[in-house]
């Protein structure tokens, strides 16, 4: 049998960060070698141009006859039948020195040689049947140029180890969202087979039962049936949550925007839970600002209202209040959703809008309401709606006071 190979998600992530990393370093070295290439080349031609016009300089100065004017590293030769006549400039060398610039000059013309250490560059000239050659004393020049190259070696690797490891780091917040959802997705994949297993295997247990007398009415097996209609809906209300968040996701699902009487929205989703408070003996208040116009997308804020809402009376003790307010600041909308109640702990506080996450039984009331039961779906879908809003939920939760607060930006 043939093995497939399989990667670990962490293989997989760790793989493309030294991919991502490899390439950015690779062309980010390129980029690096280039400009080194192209100040290397303008630092030569700009030393190169300066002793071409010094010894340009020495040489006019010499056919003038001006010889304070040669420029203080040149020497003058003047040739005549291959016979040196004069030397300009001369003072500041030995005999010995001298005659052996003078023919390396000779010998090569145009070239750049070396004597006793320092590097020399001789430019011919031919004018009125005189052979003149300019040597320039390019030592310091040269000792500048091979510093140059020097230091922007140094730069070029210290660079390009600096953008490697740049590129190691900022590699982590470009797969990081990546990581993120397919660590999310899965995660979402094992809630709901988990949240699945238990009404599928009520429906499983139940219909045995009734195949197991396959003479008996359907009035005898009533029992039984009602419980596979409950599972049944259980899994049809689990399934539509995921499909909201799913849509909720997609980021033009509530593209368009339209100026809406938001107070009026929110009175209709004050009225749709009013039942379940009477079920509850729970007191609702709403404070809102009469004829709030505010653009926004309808669909998306009644759902968000109807969630926190809803949310706020399966939390809320019997006999408890709920109270919501609606304001406007300036250019921004508020919104908020509290109720009474023994409250979210800190650490609670931490996950309470994270997927499939129910929070301590404990410190809630976890009975249904007239939506149906929790999966902990509600409040990750409300967060969602309010980013894609362009705006942003929080909780704060008090002295047993819970308060959702959304704010909303035009």
């Amino acid at each position: 049998m043939k093995k497939i190979k399989t990667h670990k998600p962490k293989d997989a992530f760790l793989s493309t960060r030294i991919k991502f990393t490899f390439f950015c370093g690779l062309i980010s070295f390129g980029l690096l070698l280039v400009i080194f290439a192209a100040t290397l080349f303008a630092n030569y031609r700009v030393v190169y141009d300066s002793v071409l016009e010094n010894m340009a300089k020495a040489v006019t100065a010499t056919t003038n006859e001006t010889p304070e004017e040669i420029p203080a590293s040149c020497l003058v030769f003047r040739y005549l039948d291959e016979k040196t006549l004069t030397a300009e400039n001369a003072e500041s060398y030995a005999e010995e020195t001298l005659y052996l610039i003078a023919d390396n000059a000779r010998k090569h013309p145009n070239q750049k040689f070396t004597i006793q250490g320092r590097t020399y560059v001789s430019h011919e000239v031919h004018r009125d049947n005189l052979r003149f050659i300019a040597v320039f004393d390019a030592t310091e020049e040269v000792y500048y140029l091979h510093r140059s190259v020097t230091v922007l070696f140094i730069g070029l690797i210290v660079g390009g180890i600096a953008l490697v490891l740049i590129s190691w780091f900022y590699s982590y917040y470009v797969v990081k969202p990546a990581k993120d959802a397919f660590y999310k997705q899965r995660e979402l994949v094992a809630n709901a087979s988990h949240e699945l297993k238990t009404p599928l295997t009520v429906i499983a247990a139940n219909l045995s039962l009734v195949q197991s007398e396959p003479t008996s009415t359907v009035q005898e097996n009533e029992k039984w049936l009602t419980a596979v209609d409950s599972q049944v809906k259980r899994m049809n209300s689990l399934v539509l949550e995921m499909l909201d968040l799913c849509r909720t996701e997609q980021h033009d699902l509530y593209a368009a925007r339209e100026e809406i009487d938001v107070s009026a929205l929110l009175a209709g989703s004050v009225l749709c839970v009013e039942a379940a408070c009477y079920e509850k003996d729970v007191s609702l208040s709403l404070h809102a600002e009469e004829n709030l116009l505010f653009r926004t997308n309808r669909a998306a804020m009644e759902k968000l209202t109807l969630i926190l809402l809803d949310n706020a009376v399966k939390y809320c003790e019997k006999g408890g209040t709920i109270s919501v307010y609606l304001k406007r600041k300036r250019k921004a909308l508020l919104f908020a959703v509290s109720n009474t109640g023994k409250g979210i702990s800190a650490e609670e506080k931490k996950h309470v809008f994270e997927r499939f996450y129910k929070g301590d039984a404990s410190h809630h009331s976890v009975e249904p309401t007239s939506f149906g039961k929790s999966f902990g779906l509600g409040l990750s879908i409300a967060e969602a709606i309010a980013k894609e809003l362009g705006g942003a939920l929080s909780c704060r939760s008090q002295d047993g006071v819970t308060t959702f607060s959304a704010i909303f930006f035009e």
